[in-house]
């Protein structure tokens, strides 16, 4: 099968050097061509027998692992001897996504900025980190940050958080934990969650290519069970702005990437996507999740965060195992929690805000679209 060269996560001056050069397919990069490779592109022979290794490898035609069947019956063993999932640290939150966030999942956070989509990233770094006896995974976090909305101290304020909450379960005489248990949780301290959290700053939508083509190595040897992509939206919706088609190939490319290391490895995936406002001819304009009707195929889970007058309202409107169903939610000093005083979920049938969001977000996006960012002017877009 041929396949373009642009789905190589290469720099993007030697993407426009093949081009001018006519050299769009992978398969047409051969090892024994290092010598010319390396005067047409005015590099050093190391570099090109390197860039050749690189695209080379994007042309393999063995099956990996994750494409191999599996019975249902396999599945369901698997489902029920590993049932722990990541909390969001807010009981009505986790009933939401039936559970928490599930490993081997990519979950999608949609909303406009300030609802809380970055401290809730944060928040499931820290909760993934949970020791096995609290019922937690007890994995490490790669936090991928597109936007610059990483803020450590603000991780720290929890990290100390649920860190204080382990040892109050582990001082408490009414827990049934033994010594070990007890000495597991004593030692659980706010250093040790802060070092297995791995920030990447991604400058540009070739940034996250090469690190994403990365993950599955550096995943494997730091005991990685969680990846966050803060935010999905940032470099890949105005990069492509006169190419469309090439923004959808090299997006499909990245999500196969991330979801065979999620599969693979027992991943939990989760993304924020930024809001975009819709217009459409006869209709009210609204607002919707950003990159288009083909991006919300590649998410197992779709949620998106609203204010409901001051209360922040987490609307689940894509699951394969879920209903469509809403809760809601509070960002703490300590974290994100759950609101006391409101009992239970919303169900969006019986709630008419939720019903027209609901019908905004599931409405066909097949037309063009008018996308706009509340910080960012108006801009043609398509979707993709």
């Amino acid at each position: 099968m041929e396949r373009d060269v642009d789905l190589v996560p290469l720099r993007p001056v030697i993407f426009t050097r093949l081009h001018e050069l006519g050299r769009h397919r992978i398969d047409s990069f051969h090892l024994e061509d290092w010598e010319m490779l390396s005067r047409e592109l005015e590099v050093s022979e190391e570099e090109a027998k390197r860039l050749i290794g690189v695209i080379s490898g994007y042309n393999r035609n063995e099956v990996p692992s994750w494409m191999q069947a599996r019975t249902a019956w396999d599945l369901l063993q698997e489902q029920r001897l590993n049932p722990r999932m990541i909390t969001t640290g807010s009981e009505q939150l986790d009933r939401l996504l039936g559970g928490g966030v599930a490993p081997g999942t990519i979950v999608e956070f949609s909303g406009a900025p300030g609802i809380g989509k970055t401290q809730l990233c944060m928040q499931l770094c820290v909760n993934v980190q949970l020791p096995d006896a609290l019922s937690g995974i007890q994995g490490s976090a790669i936090y991928i940050d597109t936007d610059g909305a990483f803020v450590v101290e603000r991780l720290r304020e929890m990290a100390e958080a649920i860190v204080e909450k382990c040892r109050e379960e582990a001082d408490s005489d009414d827990t049934i934990y033994d010594d070990t248990v007890r000495g597991a949780l004593q030692q659980f301290n706010v250093d040790e969650v802060l070092a297995r959290i791995f920030h990447f700053r991604c400058h540009d939508y070739f940034d996250m290519l090469t690190v994403v083509h990365l993950l599955p190595e550096f995943a494997q040897k730091r005991n990685v069970k969680l990846i966050v992509i803060d935010s999905v939206a940032s470099h890949f919706r105005y990069a492509f702005e006169d190419d469309l088609a090439k923004r959808a190939r090299i997006m499909n490319s990245f999500m196969q990437k991330l979801n065979a290391c999620a599969i693979e490895n027992k991943i939990a995936v989760v993304m924020t996507n930024q809001m975009t406002t819709r217009v459409a001819a006869g209709e009210d304009t609204r607002l919707i999740p950003a990159l288009g009707t083909n991006w919300g195929y590649s998410c197992s889970v779709r949620v998106n965060l609203s204010w409901r007058n001051d209360t922040r309202i987490a609307l689940l409107f894509k699951s394969p195992s879920r209903g469509q169903s809403t809760a809601p939610f509070i960002v703490s000093a300590a974290g994100i929690r759950d609101i006391i005083s409101m009992d239970t979920l919303i169900e969006p049938e019986k709630d008419r805000e939720a019903t027209l969001l609901m019908s905004s977000l599931l409405a066909d996006e097949g037309d063009d679209s008018i996308l706009a960012d509340d910080s960012q002017p108006v801009t043609q877009d398509e979707s993709a």
